[in-house]
């Protein structure tokens, strides 16, 4: 799997750069139904967007009280629907890899969330992603995540 991620990574940044559409993101979230004391989760993206879909390399931590810190690396593909030239919405599913020990757990979620362009530049987003890491307590976290983007 880490080679897939890296192989896929390679392939993006092959793309000409004179073409529109990469973009690097942050975002802060937390995860809104379980107990853990320490529920925030970040994280980064860098990828590419054809309009009509997206693929982006995803990095994200979740510390979670009482077992293991999670770093999910993710491959996620998104469907984003535009209402206006401004605000859409996008759904997304995304698989990866847990690379916080030695035993690579796999990850995967879906989502879905809301999208404003400030500028041709700079967009934001507010969106809910479901996931699960396939360990052995096969953790499941229910996120909230808020998003700035940068699209070069």
């Amino acid at each position: 799997m880490k080679k897939f991620l890296i192989a896929l990574l390679m392939v993006m940044m092959m793309a000409s750069p004179a073409m529109a559409g990469w973009y690097v993101k942050g975002n802060l979230g937390a995860d809104i139904l379980t107990d853990y004391d320490d529920d925030v989760v970040g994280g980064a993206a860098i990828g590419y967007d054809w309009n009509k879909f997206r693929i982006e390399l995803e990095d994200s931590y979740m510390p979670i009280d009482g077992l293991e810190d999670k770093n999910c690396v993710m491959v996620n593909g998104i469907l984003p629907y535009k209402f206006t030239p401004k605000f859409g919405v996008y759904g997304l599913v995304g698989l990866g890899i847990d690379t916080a020990h030695r035993n690579s757990d796999t990850v995967y979620q879906a989502g879905a969330g809301l999208e404003y362009d400030w500028t041709e530049k700079i967009s934001t987003d507010v969106g809910y992603r479901y996931r699960v890491i396939d360990d052995m307590d096969d953790t499941e976290a229910n996120l909230i995540q808020v998003g700035i983007k940068y699209h070069f």
